[in-house]
Parts: structure tokens; sequence; C-alpha cells
């Protein structure tokens, strides 16, 4: 890693809702899930970047080789009527960014609102878990996104495939 790597944070944000009324009949087989496009994804990174929707397809993300990605998945919801359970990532090339790996990240910084004062924010330490991998050079790779929907119950709803294209820019 050179002296100058960072870390960046890419949060998937998948629209749960109009994936379940879309699919109304999803594979419940993790071997056989449902096969999306990035037409469901958002993505949310950080230095530079900003929000990008599906019609920024590819996703541009600036980064340099060495530079450490830190994978997460969110659905959108605003009282948590779903759950996302990433179970796998996957990267079409290994000579622009390394094979992801479940990562965990003990004591972190977390900053959450606080119950009493929901405009203010407390800091936690918590164990950070999500996916890791490094950039290894700029470029474009496809990437799959495999995972479970559940509902708040924790009942699966479907297991799906999602597509995209990433391209890594210094």
């Amino acid at each position: 890693m050179s002296a100058k790597a960072l870390d960046r944070h890419i949060l998937f944000i998948i629209d749960a809702e109009r994936i379940i009324s879309d699919h109304t009949n999803p594979s419940l087989s993790e071997e056989a899930p449902t096969s999306l496009d990035a037409d469901y994804l958002f993505l949310q990174a950080t230095r530079p970047e900003q929000w990008q929707g599906p019609a920024q397809q590819p996703f541009a993300l600036a980064a340099q080789p060495g530079d450490q990605i830190y994978l997460r998945a969110a659905p959108v919801a605003l009282r948590g009527e779903h759950i996302v359970c990433l179970n796998a990532i996957h990267f079409d090339d290994p000579e622009v960014v390394s094979a992801p790996r479940p990562t965990l990240r003990s004591g972190v910084k977390l900053a959450t609102p606080s119950f009493e004062d929901l405009l203010k924010l407390q800091i936690q330490v918590v164990d950070d878990h999500c996916w890791s991998s490094e950039v290894q050079a700029p470029g474009t790779t496809g990437c799959e996104i495999h995972f479970l929907l559940l509902n708040q119950d924790c009942t699966p709803q479907g297991h799906y495939l999602l597509h995209l294209t990433l391209q890594f820019m210094s």
C-alpha cells in the first residue's frame, strides 16, 4: 500500500420496495437468485463522489492504486421496512480491484442520533462488518452483488443478484 493510500467507502443503496413490487415471485434459493440490473441501485461514495443513480452507469469512483475500499449495502427505507444481507460481491477484473473479502473492523467510532434528542448526535464505538477490497489500477470492471432481502421480522423476501459496472479513476 502506498503512503498516500486512502480508505474509500462505498454504500450500495438498494430500492427494496421497487424490487419486491416488480418481482412478485423472487427466488428463495441462494444458488439461483433472481437477476437484476442496476435500475434498482443507487450508490453513495466518499472522496469526492456524491449520490449516483442508475442513469450514471458505469458508476464512476475516484481511487488510486493501493486505496482500500469498504463496501456495504442498505435498503431505501425510512422506517427499516427491509433488511439487506450482502452475501457476496464479485468483480470481473482482478487487475482493477482485488477480490472482496468479509471484514471486521473493531472499535470504529460511529455517530448516531441520540434517542433523547434526535437532532443531537452521540458517538458510539462499534464493530464494523463490511466487505473490503483494494484498488489495483484505474479501469472499468463489472460487478455482481449477491444479497438477500428480509422483512422486519427477518422473513426472507428473496435472493437477488444485481449486475453493475464500476469505473475506478485516478
